[in-house]
């Protein structure tokens, strides 16, 4: 199912390795996003956890010149798919991005505490 929303990049770092394995060369470019907008992140699934959950993903290496900055609010599109928990229990929503569009760039700032 093919899904599309905007995300905030707050890290982009491309990659490009050989591997020991039969993969040979890997290449790519690895993200850390958080969800905005319609995406909203999931929240207190465990005991004790606070905040919203940054999250992985990646593109294709030749994806470079559409991730121009970060912090930045990005249009996204993906591919719903579903993946195990790390204790292989739970079915849980992921999304596969195949495609981003900047948006704006973003200052993420401190908010002064309230009294």
């Amino acid at each position: 199912m093919e899904v599309k929303g905007n995300i905030i990049i707050i890290s982009a770092r491309p990659y490009d390795m050989e591997t020991s394995d039969k993969l040979g060369r890997v290449r790519g470019i690895t993200l850390q996003y958080y969800p905005h907008g319609d995406l909203l992140p999931c929240n207190g699934e465990r005991e004790g956890e606070r905040g919203a959950r940054v999250l992985d993903g990646n593109l294709p290496y030749d994806f470079q010149s559409k991730v121009t900055c970060a912090p930045a609010v990005y249009e996204m599109q993906g591919i719903l798919k579903s993946a195990k928990t790390g204790d292989g229990r739970k079915d849980i929503p992921t999304v596969q991005i195949t495609d981003v569009r900047f948006l704006q760039e973003i200052n993420i700032e401190p908010v002064k505490a309230k009294n």
